[in-house]
Parts: structure tokens; C-alpha cells; sequence
């Protein structure tokens, strides 16, 4: 067994550490730049898009998943209903400058922000932003 001094385990463990989280950094940053693709791609299809960005331990982001999840099945082809977990989208969290969750964005079919809430927001209400944009 090689024996070596305090001093070389410290540097070792140093570039070890360091070796670590730039491994992590890349991953993390292509990730990244692939969530935000495809977050481009959907909001740039020529459909209105519904983005919720929320979280599965906030009581009223899992009361608007379900409702969510309805309109994405009756809007099928005519809107993008986007609901993702802001831990795992946080430069997207950054970029909206997300103060508050569940945030929900509403874009235009050229990808405009068009309206935005904090909190809850019933059906109703998402139904008459979605007829304000041209969606009926």
C-alpha cells in the first residue's frame, strides 16, 4: 500500500473535490440547456402555451395539477399545457423571475408572455385566458 503524506492526501482530496463538482457542473448545465431547448421548441409551435411552475409538496400546486392535467386533454393540439417542478427547472424559475408558487404564464402562439398569476387559479379562469387568446 502506498503511504502518503497529510499534505498530498489534502491536495488529493482537493482535485478529487474539484474533479466532482465540475463533473456535476457540466452535467447540470447540459441539462440545463436542454430543458430550455425543448421549453423553446414548445413555446415557439405556433400554439398557445400554459406554462404552471410549481412544486409536489405545495398544497395549491397539487390542486392545480389536476386541473392541469384536464385542460392539456381538452386543449389537445390548440395548447401547450407545460407543468414542471421548479427544483428541477430553476434557470427557468430565474429567467420568469418566479416569485411565488404555482406561478402560471400564459404565452401567445409567438411565444409572448401574455398574462401571469401567482396562486391557485381555478379552471374558469384559465378557460377565459385561454378564449382571450383565440382558443375556444
Amino acid at each position: 500500500m502506498i503511504q502518503f503524506s497529510t499534505r498530498k492526501r489534502m491536495a488529493i482530496t482537493v482535485v478529487i473535490g474539484l474533479v466532482m463538482v465540475f463533473t456535476f457542473w457540466v452535467v447540470d448545465n447540459g441539462n440545463k440547456a436542454q430543458g430550455m431547448e425543448q421549453f423553446e421548441q414548445v413555446l415557439h409551435n405556433g400554439q398557445p402555451t400554459v406554462l404552471d411552475l410549481g412544486s409536489g409538496t405545495c398544497v395549491p400546486c397539487k390542486m392545480m395539477k389536476p386541473i392541469l392535467d384536464e385542460l392539456g386533454q381538452e386543449y389537445e393540439n390548440r395548447v401547450n399545457v407545460v407543468v414542471l417542478e421548479i427544483g428541477d427547472y430553476q434557470y427557468l424559475a430565474r429567467q420568469y423571475r418566479i416569485r411565488v408558487i404555482p406561478t402560471q404564464i400564459f404565452f401567445d402562439k409567438d411565444g409572448n408572455e401574455y398574462w401571469r398569476h401567482e396562486g391557485f387559479l381555478p379552471k374558469e379562469v384559465i378557460k377565459t385566458k385561454l378564449r382571450e387568446l383565440g382558443i375556444d
